[in-house]
C-alpha cells in the first residue's frame, strides 16, 4: 500500500469518526459540542444533523440553530430546524467573519429617527418608534419628538444603550443614553467649519467622524470626550463604516463653485484607516460621488456611488476587507444613497430621485431597477433593515417612517415623526 493511499484512508476514517461520533450537549449558540468554543467541529456536527446523519440533543440542537429567519412573528435566530444555513453561519464565526455574539437572538424593538427640517442652526429632534406597535398600527407607537439633537442631525450609530449622533451644522458628536434620552456628556465639538457627516465605532474606545469640509476624519476618545487626532483622507469625506479592525471612509471629491453656482465631482475614493495606529493604509478608487457604505452577510463592504444625479448614473462598489480591494461593481443606475442589506442578502437603496431601488447582495443582480423604484408615498431619505429582515424608510416630506415589503412595494405600516426625518437607526 502506498504512503499516499494510507494517508487518504486515514483522512477518510478521521472524517468518518467526526461524523459518527456521539453528540454532547451545549450551552451557548454555535457551541454544538459543548466544549466552550465555536470551532470547525461544531460546524461538522451541525452538518451531520442537517443531512440526517444524527439527531442532536435538545441542547446541541438549540446551539446549532443559529441562522436568522424573517417574519413578523418569527425569532431573530433559530426556526427549530438545523440546516445548511446554520452550518454556514457557524463557519463564519470560525473564520472570523462574524462575532460569536451575533449568533444569539437579537430582536430589534425600536427605530430612532433623526429629524432635521428646522430653521437653519436650530436644534433637530429624535423620534422613537416602537416597531411592534407600529406594525400593529397602534396610535401610541411613536414618540414624535422624544429628545433634542443638534442642528441637522445627519447620522446615528447605536452601541449597547448609547446612541452616537452626528450633528452636521452644530459640528458636534452627541452621545445619548437611550434608556433616559439624556446626553451622557456635553456634545463633543469637532471644530468650526468642519461639517461632520457620519460616525464609525470600530470598538477600540474611539469614534471616527468624517469631516466634509476639511477633508479629515476626527478621532474622538470616548473616555475623555476629546478629539485626539485628525486624519487626512480624500476630498469631501462622508460615509463611514468599520470592519476587521479598520475604518472605511468614502471620499466624494465634491466641489462647489459659488461663482458659477455649479457642483462638480472628482474621482471617488475610499480611504482605509487602521484603527490600531490611526494611519491610512490604502486608498481605493471607486465610482463617482461615493457617499454611503453597508456590510453584507459575507462581511463585504458595499459602497453607494451616487453619480451626479443626472448624466452619470450611480453604481455599487463591493470591497473585500480581507484583501482591501474592489472585487465587483454593480451598475445599479439611478442615484443610490443609503443602503440596507438584510441577513439573507436583500439590499434596498434609498434613491432621492427614484424612491427605493434594490439588488441581491449575494449574486449582485438588480432586483428593483430605478425605472421601477418603490415610491412609498414620499421622498425617501434613508432605509434600514432590522434583524428579522423587515425594511423601513424615512419619508422626509411626509414626516413619517414606513415599514414596507420590497418584493411588492406595499407599505405595511407607518408612524409619525418630527419634521423632516432624514436618517434612521435600529435598536
Amino acid at each position: 500500500m502506498s504512503k499516499g493511499f494510507k494517508l487518504g484512508v486515514f483522512a477518510f476514517l478521521a472524517l468518518a469518526s467526526l461524523l459518527l461520533a456521539p453528540v454532547c450537549g451545549a450551552a451557548v449558540r454555535g457551541d454544538v459540542d459543548g466544549d466552550g468554543a465555536v470551532t470547525i467541529s461544531d460546524a461538522v456536527l451541525a452538518l451531520r444533523a442537517s443531512v440526517g446523519l444524527t439527531t442532536l440533543s435538545p441542547e446541541a440542537a438549540e446551539a446549532a440553530d443559529v441562522a436568522p429567519r424573517p417574519g413578523l412573528q418569527g425569532r431573530a435566530v433559530g426556526d427549530g430546524a438545523v440546516t445548511v444555513s446554520d452550518v454556514v453561519r457557524i463557519l463564519q464565526v470560525v473564520v472570523g467573519l462574524l462575532d460569536q455574539s451575533q449568533l444569539s437572538p437579537v430582536v430589534n424593538t425600536h427605530l430612532y429617527v433623526l429629524n432635521g427640517r428646522t430653521p437653519f442652526g436650530s436644534p433637530g429632534t429624535v423620534s422613537v418608534v416602537d416597531i411592534e406597535g407600529m406594525l400593529a398600527k397602534r396610535q401610541d407607537a411613536s414618540v414624535v419628538n422624544a429628545f433634542t439633537a443638534g442642528a441637522v442631525p445627519n447620522h446615528m450609530v447605536i452601541a449597547g444603550e448609547l446612541g452616537y449622533i452626528v450633528n452636521s451644522v452644530s459640528n458636534s458628536l452627541q452621545i445619548v443614553d437611550l434608556r433616559t434620552h439624556k446626553d451622557v456628556r456635553s456634545p463633543i465639538y469637532l471644530g468650526d467649519g468642519t461639517n461632520p457627516m457620519q460616525v464609525a465605532l470600530p470598538g477600540n474606545g474611539k469614534a471616527y467622524v468624517s469631516l466634509l469640509l476639511t477633508d479629515e476624519v476626527a478621532v474622538v476618545d470616548l473616555m475623555s470626550g476629546s478629539v485626539v487626532n485628525r486624519i487626512k483622507v480624500g476630498k469631501a469625506p462622508t460615509g463611514m463604516i468599520s470592519a476587521r479592525g479598520k475604518v472605511y471612509v468614502t471620499n466624494t471629491a465634491f466641489s462647489y463653485d459659488s461663482v458659477a453656482n455649479k457642483v462638480t465631482y472628482g474621482k471617488g475614493t475610499v480611504s482605509i484607516i487602521d484603527a490600531g495606529t490611526d494611519r491610512v493604509l490604502k486608498t481605493l478608487d471607486v465610482g463617482m460621488n461615493p457617499q454611503y457604505a453597508a456590510l453584507d452577510p459575507k462581511g463585504r463592504i458595499h459602497v453607494a456611488c451616487t453619480g451626479d444625479y443626472g448624466a452619470t448614473p450611480g453604481e455599487i462598489a463591493v470591497i473585500d476587507p480581507r484583501a482591501d480591494a474592489v472585487v465587483a461593481v454593480l451598475a445599479l443606475g439611478g442615484a443610490p444613497g443609503p443602503i440596507a442589506i438584510s441577513f439573507d442578502g436583500r439590499a434596498c437603496v434609498a434613491d432621492s430621485i427614484n424612491g427605493v431601488t434594490g439588488y441581491d447582495a449575494n449574486t449582485l443582480t438588480v432586483t428593483i431597477p430605478p425605472e421601477r423604484g418603490l415610491k412609498l408615498g414620499g421622498s425617501v431619505f434613508d432605509v434600514k433593515v432590522d434583524s428579522m429582515g423587515r425594511f423601513y424608510a424615512a419619508l422626509f416630506d411626509k414626516d413619517k417612517v414606513v415599514a414596507f415589503d420590497p418584493s411588492t412595494g406595499e407599505v405595511l405600516a407607518e408612524a409619525p415623526t418630527g419634521s423632516g426625518p432624514q436618517a434612521l437607526a435600529v435598536k
